[in-house]
């Protein structure tokens, strides 16, 4: 820092400015030593001595520690996690008293039981070998696209920090936040990993973060921006219409090929009680993308079904595991799955699309069956 000021000082002294400069140290915390003198007290010392005319310059926010250059914009990840405790979820689910919230209190519930028990739980002998290797792998994709993304925000000379919170499992969006906090962050940017907002989602998470906010004064006057939803963006319609075209490509003959999209679920109560916008931003996602393929030749039927429905409460039809089974016994021999609000792997699309979804769609007929990557 002295050698920073130092070279400031020289420069300015270089142009014919020389002044008296004072350094002093500010934003302590806690009952603990700091470097001082400390900022609060520099301004009063100076005013009794008689200064009149003050310039201050804020040069930590440029420079921290040793290091050369530091941004402090963050951005922060947010996912909603998937819990392997899945007899703690269960519970959860039998002792949530009002089921129209079910999806989301449930969940809430279970996060909270298995918290505890994580270590001791990882270990017991009735978790499959095979679902922690998933759940390992789910976490190196989730830390891959946090460094993907600050990679290409570097190569744009923005320079940032990347976090992944957890809305249901590990890292939880409070551990992800503590990290911040411990970096002295001074700007975020929340990126909910959702492509379409849902209150079942997007707003989920982001009520995480406004209570966390509210308990922290540090961080409620820190300025926030929030990427609500981002399933219209050029690059994500690109990018999802070139994995379509991809893998219709490995068909023998792709002309014969139907597309069915499957997004995930939300209750049907979210869209007409509380204008959850998913479903017509999900209808509007498939639209863009479909358009996307007509420019480049590609025009096909393309059903939408959504899955992973729990509890007694309706939500959105037609269901992903009905529509295989209609589509079979009317003749249609190959399909091509796009799981369209999901972008990682994981149980939703590694077991109920790839194993359960597809069991049903070869036992109706359905002969040749692919499912398009998700953008991991």
């Amino acid at each position: 820092m002295e050698e920073c000021i130092y070279l400031i000082m020289q420069s300015l002294k270089n142009r014919g400015v020389g002044k008296d400069h004072t350094l002093a140290y500010q934003s302590r915390v806690g009952p603990v030593q700091w470097l001082k003198p400390y900022t609060d007290e520099v301004p009063v010392e100076l005013g009794q001595r008689g200064v009149k005319s003050l310039l201050v310059i804020p040069v930590r926010w440029d420079t921290q520690g040793m290091q050369k250059k530091k941004d402090y914009l963050k951005i922060l990840q947010l996912r909603l996690g998937c819990a392997i405790l899945i007899e703690a979820a269960a519970e959860a689910m039998e002792e949530t008293s009002n089921k129209e919230d079910a999806p989301v209190a449930f969940l809430d519930r279970a996060s909270r039981a298995t918290r505890g028990k994580r270590m001791t739980k990882l270990h017991d002998d009735e978790i499959e070998e095979d679902e922690l290797l998933w759940n390992q792998d789910a976490l190196k994709r989730r830390s891959f696209q946090a460094h993907a993304l600050k990679m290409v925000l570097e190569a744009k000379n923005l320079p940032v920090n990347v976090y992944v919170g957890m809305r249901y499992w590990y890292p939880f969006t409070e551990e992800a936040v503590q990290q911040n906090k411990r970096d002295r962050i001074t700007r975020l940017v929340v990126l909910p990993l959702y492509p379409q907002f849902s209150i079942s989602t997007t707003r989920s998470s982001i009520r995480v973060l406004e209570r966390i906010f509210r308990e922290a004064a540090y961080l409620s006057r820190m300025p926030v921006s929030i990427i609500r939803s981002w399933y219209q963006r050029e690059g994500y319609i690109k990018s999802m219409a070139d994995l379509i075209q991809k893998e219709l490509e490995k068909f023998s003959n792709p002309e014969e090929v139907m597309i069915f999209f499957s997004a995930h679920g939300v209750p049907v109560s979210y869209v007409e009680n509380a204008s959850d916008p998913y479903k017509d931003q999900m209808e509007e996602c498939i639209y863009l993308i479909m358009q996307s393929l007509k420019n480049r030749g590609v025009g096909k039927d393309h059903p939408l079904a959504y899955q992973s429905r729990v509890g007694p409460v309706q939500w959105l039809k037609p269901y992903t595991d009905e529509v295989p089974v209609e589509l079979g016994q009317r003749g249609v021999k190959s399909l091509l799955v796009i799981p369209v609000s999901f972008v990682s792997e994981h149980i939703e699309t590694l077991e109920e699309i790839d194993m359960e979804y597809r069991e049903l769609a070869i036992e109706s007929g359905i002969q040749n069956w692919r499912r398009v990557a998700a953008l991991n």
